[in-house]
């Protein structure tokens, strides 16, 4: 969103599946709650503690318990996926990059947020979110799908916080179809270039 709004050239449209936005975490926690994440959040902030909770939770059995919550469809969660998901937390400098990442999303002032965003943009965009994600409350969505007339919701029933990978078949049927509505002239047209680059290609061999 913010490479959107930086360079509107660049970008025709942009799919999000759920939206993280800590600026408006009021809207989703109650009252009562948000002292306490937010003492919370002070409490791990320093960078020796996040770092040893980091190889805590990037262990394999640790990050199974993770997807279990991220994931509603419980078929999806094989091994392959918490291999791919445990892997790059073991590279060099993954830690730091935890931090990095904590810190950031702390800091509103280190990128715009979604609701300063959205209302700007002049492009399609599809949103779509899955009903029982647990790792970004839905109750969020509503209140961004609101905030520019550019942008289809849809929401997905049985789904948490991956439904591209939860239900494939279902999201590639959304992600088509709205491909197909706002920029199949332009696939078209890639399309057909690359044929004939093809052509020329087997001609010249």
């Amino acid at each position: 969103m913010t490479a959107a709004a930086t360079y509107p050239d660049m970008v025709e449209g942009i799919v999000m599946l759920s939206l993280p936005d800590v600026s408006i975490r009021q809207a989703a926690l109650p009252k009562w709650l948000l002292p306490i994440v937010t003492g919370l959040e002070n409490a791990i902030a320093s960078p020796p503690l996040l770092k040893t909770i980091f190889k805590v939770v990037r262990r394999p059995s640790i990050v199974r318990r993770w997807v279990g919550v991220a994931y509603i469809e419980r078929s999806a969660v094989t091994d392959e996926l918490i291999d791919i998901l445990s892997a790059p937390a073991q590279d060099d400098g993954a830690a730091q990059t935890f931090c990095n990442l904590f810190k950031s999303v702390r800091l509103p002032e280190f990128s715009p947020s979604a609701t300063a965003i959205l209302p700007k943009l002049e492009i399609p965009m599809l949103l779509v979110w899955g009903r029982q994600d647990c790792m970004v409350p839905f109750a969020i969505a509503p209140i961004l799908a609101s905030l520019n007339p550019k942008i289809k919701f849809v929401e997905l029933e049985n789904a948490g916080h991956c439904p591209h990978d939860e239900y494939p078949d279902k999201f590639n049927a959304i992600l088509l179809e709205w491909l197909d509505i706002h920029f199949k002239r332009a696939i078209d047209v890639e399309s057909l270039k690359l044929e004939r680059i093809q052509n020329i290609i087997e001609e010249a061999s």
